[in-house]
């Protein structure tokens, strides 16, 4: 009987440190597996980070481009205006200049639909990142912050882009305060600049509160974002020749864009 007791001992203690030993080693694969996934992390977001400088780095250089060939557009329909253009002839040398127009309104086009784009990244990783933020890895984290100063940099430059045409505009109205064809524009763009400060608006409550945010709030003030909102010239001549004045008499009452900058 005694026999047997010490046997039994021996069994449990060889149990309880074949427990021990199997504990202990997966701690080790444990730890060992943590060092590698977080090496793994900090490589990829070095990666992350070099692709985004990249990223940010081409499109600063793409919008002073855009801005300085804007800038160009500008002086060089200024001469021409100059030049050619009578009080008594405006709308008609509006349409002597539709190359220009054209050029404009494709470049605030392209833009808004830059916007369009860019939150469908931003969308992606800003549900990955808030379904479960305490279990997202570090480098989607990285992915998610990225993504949303890429998308709030979008919108800004769309709206430095609309608020360098309301300083052109304001040039123009100086020569021609009561043109129908300028007020019309003013009109438009201010609208599409209200829709794109409501982003911005969504983009600092994100920042302030991202656990409580209604993201369909931010989705429905850029599903707003319309580029086709910005005419084309030929339909922008429809709504000229149609347009009432007395519904854009107080066209100038809507102020020059907002730009923001904290992006």
């Amino acid at each position: 009987m005694l026999r047997l007791e010490v046997q039994e001992k021996r069994l449990f203690a060889e149990i309880e440190k074949f427990q021990e030993e199997k504990n202990a080693r997966r701690q080790q694969e444990e730890e060992e597996f943590t060092k590698r996934m977080n090496q793994q992390d900090i490589e990829f977001q070095k990666i992350i980070k070099k692709i985004d400088a990249e990223r940010k780095r081409f499109s600063e250089d793409e919008q002073r481009d855009l801005l300085e060939t804007c800038k160009e557009q500008d002086i060089a329909l200024l001469r021409l205006l100059d030049m050619s253009l009578a009080p008594l002839n405006v709308s008609r040398s509006w349409e002597d200049h539709e190359d220009y127009w054209s050029s404009r309104l494709q470049i605030l086009r392209n833009a808004l639909a830059s916007v369009r784009s860019e939150f469908w990244n931003f969308e992606r990783y800003f549900r990955q990142h808030s379904e479960n933020p305490k279990k997202t890895p570090n480098f989607v984290k990285t992915i998610y912050e990225m993504e949303s100063a890429s998308f709030g940099q979008t919108v800004t430059k769309a709206q430095t882009l609309i608020n360098n045409q309301h300083e052109f505009f304001d040039v123009l109205f100086d020569k021609y305060d009561d043109d129908l064809f300028l007020k019309v524009l003013w009109k438009i763009t201010s609208d599409v600049s209200s829709q794109l400060d409501r982003i911005i608006l969504e983009m600092w409550s994100i920042a302030v509160n991202s656990s409580d945010f209604d993201h369909f709030r931010l989705r429905s003030a850029v599903l707003e974002i319309d580029p086709s909102s910005i005419p084309t010239t030929w339909r922008l001549k429809g709504i000229c020749h149609s347009a009432d004045p007395s519904d854009y008499e107080d066209a100038l009452s809507n102020g020059s864009p907002s730009v923001y900058s904290h992006f």
